[in-house]
């Protein structure tokens, strides 16, 4: 009897073992998650702002080359689409800097906008529309007084702003969602 016994009892503790490293595995993706939510996984150099990780430069390039520097972080220059005037970034609305974002006029001329719809300067018919780099129309009317195809953000308010000319460089802010880390 004593020699069953035995053999349960290191049946028990094989079982202990394995419900022990269970444990273990639990407790450890506990603490990655909940160091994840503490700061909602931003990579190092990054800001975390309404569940989207945001990169502000810190020098200024033209929009394309803005663009490209998103693209080699893994991300894209940011899109404000879901904000409103009382959801801006404080930083952004308080700052005299502009920044480039995710907005660029394109010509489409097969499909009809309306009021999105700016004439063409030589009078040639083709009609732009604003998208961001998402691919999504922007929906907000605005009227346009000067040139520019590429849009910045400057005290909180998106504004036309020439592409790449030599004097029309801008820092630039690159957003990805907040996720678990990476090494990018």
């Amino acid at each position: 009897e004593l020699g069953r016994a035995r053999q349960e009892l290191a049946v028990l503790e094989k079982e202990m073992q394995e419900v022990q490293g269970k444990l273990n595995n639990s407790e450890s993706t506990v603490a990655v998650l909940r160091s994840c939510t503490a700061i909602d996984c931003c990579p190092s150099g990054w800001l975390l702002y309404r569940g989207k990780c945001l990169f502000i430069s810190s020098e200024k390039k033209t929009w394309e080359d803005s663009r490209v520097e998103c693209e080699k972080k893994y991300s894209q220059l940011l899109v404000t689409k879901s904000w409103s005037r009382w959801t801006v970034p404080t930083f952004l609305k308080n700052a005299d800097i502009s920044y480039w974002i995710g907005l660029q006029k394109s010509s489409f001329p097969w499909y009809d906008y309306g009021w999105l719809e700016e004439e063409d300067p030589e009078g040639e018919g083709v009609s732009d529309a604003w998208f961001w780099v998402d691919g999504s129309l922007y929906e907000r009317p605005w009227q346009s007084k000067s040139n520019g195809s590429c849009a910045i953000i400057s005290r909180g308010n998106i504004k036309p702003a020439q592409c790449d000319g030599p004097n029309d460089l801008h820092l630039w802010i690159c957003e990805k969602a907040a996720g678990p880390s990476s090494p990018f």
